[in-house]
């Protein structure tokens, strides 16, 4: 129905029979009728057209000392028509959509829209004709149930199976399985269903902001230290070559690559380190059966960002990529969310509410049974992440002087490093005979660090290809959830076990030089203080949070079927008394968890989750200014 430009609301003393008929078109979803007896109010509306579509919305109320007290509020559509027993007057035919006994939702809407109903009532009259829709429509927001389709369709993209890779193992157009079909409206999309998923990353927001969060150092060491954005490429890199070599789906591999850290906070580990350290100590105020399941990790993170953050299309939520994608972005780390009643490496994520992070669609399609990804692409990623951190980790060391060939040489002098000690010879004897055929370098320290990291790179990539290749030519295509699913359950993109003790050997002694560096450290003591006071001012004032995250929270509320008012255009005390409630939220284990207390405690912990999600989708740059404008103000 068309509906706009006014509407009608109807006032309901207590007792009055209407109240039956409101309340029955509301459970019933049927159409009432309402005879209009009062000759004020057949006046009142005596120039509607007839069966012109209205909105309408009817308060209940009751006298208390003749003063009108609100109780409940129903919304709805209605038309006038003659009244079928007597055509000299006139009725309304309505039906109620919504309807709420929430006194915060009924004053804001009575404050807001600045109805009174002793005054703006005639005497004898319950019908006022309000012409501004400004008011029905805050009030619809409020009363709207959120929905969305969220049921899971497995898509199939005939078109392009004609770029299926040839791996025996690899991912196929036809294994694809999203949340929402997809919908070409053109009828002629050639792209193959992974090469959409990737398309969709790399044109996102949250791909765009990893410029500028850092790796490990801050972007003022200079410009050649890696960003989030470059050690992404370089998985993305990583990723297709080792994909090529093993006949996997490149797309798929490249994909996963790109979108592996979108969830990242901003100042790298140090960032995602304090803002779980801040979610620890705030969960806290929780009741215990919903404080084991908020955590934050940037694996899980980056699913909510892909899933459900994003938002560039009409008709869904997120970007809507396959499962195959996010499974490969949620396992690509071998990091979980830890709980205090974890045990050590024995997380299967049972411990945390997946519906925070998965928001849209169904957990059991990311296999959560299985710690690793279960698609050979998502397997790559994984290895390959690893690969370059340690390429690019030994790359920084070297360019920031925290450490030397020589200490390198050393490091490199047991028994099980002799394959890297060879490389770093080869390297500087490389050098050394260029320069004495009178070969002359603009930078020699610079070219040797690139030679050396780049043969290091090259030796992992090489040791994954030999030992994975072995083992997919073992695996048994034949097994159910191949055969079924199209899905791996067991690792097969690994380092031989020598190699496997180099890398991590590798890991603990670069870390000694540089995460205990003083230019590590200042930058991780400078980070944890703007994140700390940032998560301190927000949960302090929510108001400073921007209106896009005030709208997702009034939206997140709504979810959970919660009352909740716009969070910037509602009756100012009103809205700072709720605010208030909800910041200094706090469980007392001695009073029992009632409707009223489980309600807030939803909405204090969908305000954490806003927080978290806005601190954690900034970049540096963001957070420094944002943080210098809130400690100067």
């Amino acid at each position: 129905m068309d509906c706009n430009g006014e509407f009608i609301i109807v006032k309901v003393l207590k007792g009055m029979k209407l109240i039956n008929g409101v309340k029955v078109s509301h459970i019933q979803n049927s159409e009432k009728m309402y005879h209009i007896l009062g000759e004020d109010d057949q006046r009142n509306i005596k120039d509607i057209p007839l069966n012109k579509n209205l909105n309408i919305i009817f308060i209940f109320f009751e006298d208390k000392n003749s003063k009108y007290e609100p109780y409940e509020i129903y919304l709805g559509k209605c038309c006038l028509i003659l009244n079928p027993q007597d055509s000299s007057k006139l009725s309304l035919k309505y039906k109620v959509n919504y309807g709420t006994e929430s006194m915060l939702i009924i004053k804001n809407f009575v404050l807001s829209s600045g109805i009174d109903l002793m005054k703006d009532f005639k005497d004898n009259s319950y019908i006022f004709i309000e012409t501004s829709m400004t008011p029905y429509q805050k009030l619809l927001d409020s009363l709207s149930k959120y929905s969305r389709d969220q049921d899971f369709i497995k898509t199939i993209n005939p078109s392009s199976h004609g770029d299926d890779p040839k791996g025996k193992l690899s991912q196929k157009n036809s294994h694809v399985t999203r949340v929402f079909s997809h919908r070409d409206n053109s009828g002629v999309d050639p792209r193959s269903e992974f090469q959409r998923d990737r398309e969709r990353i790399l044109h996102s927001k949250a791909f765009r902001r990893l410029v500028d969060k850092a790796q490990i150092f801050t972007s003022n060491k200079g410009d050649h230290f890696r960003t989030r954005m470059t050690h992404t490429l370089e998985v993305v890199q990583i990723s297709r070559g080792i994909a090529r070599l093993l006949d996997l789906n490149e797309d798929l591999t490249e994909a996963i690559a790109l979108a592996h850290d979108i969830g990242h906070t901003p100042f790298g580990h140090q960032g995602e380190r304090t803002l779980q350290m801040l979610l620890d100590k705030e969960i806290e105020r929780l009741p215990e059966v919903m404080q084991v399941s908020r955590r934050f990790k940037h694996n899980f993170q980056g699913i909510r960002v892909l899933n459900y953050l994003e938002e560039k299309y009409v008709d869904f939520e997120g970007l809507n990529l396959s499962f195959q994608v996010l499974e490969g972005v949620l396992k690509h780390t071998k990091s979980c969310l830890k709980t205090k009643k974890c045990e050590l490496n024995s997380c299967n994520h049972s411990c945390i509410r997946m519906e925070d992070f998965l928001v849209l669609g169904e957990k059991e399609f990311l296999f959560l049974q299985y710690k690793f990804p279960t698609t050979l692409e998502g397997q790559v990623v994984r290895i390959a992440d690893e690969i370059a951190q340690r390429g690019h980790d030994l790359d920084d060391a070297f360019a920031s002087s925290l450490l030397s060939y020589d200490e390198f040489e050393k490091i490199c002098s047991i028994k099980k490093l002799q394959e890297l000690k060879k490389l770093t010879q080869k390297s500087r004897d490389k050098e050394n005979d260029k320069e004495k055929e009178g070969f002359y370098f603009i930078d020699k320290h610079n070219v040797v660090r690139a030679e050396l990291v780049s043969s290091i790179i090259g030796f992992l990539i090489n040791d994954v290809v030999k030992n994975s290749k072995s083992r997919i030519d073992r695996y048994d295509e034949k097994d159910e959830l191949f055969v079924t699913q199209g899905r791996i359950k067991e690792l097969l993109i690994d380092f031989g076990l020598e190699t496997k003790f180099i890398v991590e050997y590798l890991e603990n002694e670069i870390s000694k030089k540089v995460i205990n560096s003083k230019d590590v450290v200042v930058f991780d003591d400078s980070s944890e203080k703007i994140v700390t006071s940032l998560f301190k001012a927000y949960l302090r004032n929510p108001k400073l949070l921007p209106d896009s995250t005030l709208r997702r929270l009034f939206k997140e509320i709504k979810r959970e079927g919660l009352d909740v008012i716009d969070f910037r255009d509602s009756e100012v005390t009103l809205l700072s008394n709720e605010l208030e409630r909800i910041k200094l939220y706090t469980f007392n284990p001695d009073n029992k968890i009632d409707k009223e207390n489980e309600k807030y405690a939803l909405k204090f912990d969908k305000l954490l989750h806003a927080i978290i999600d806005h601190i954690s989708g900034m970049t540096d740059n963001f957070a420094i200014n944002e943080y210098q404008k809130l400690m100067s103000s």
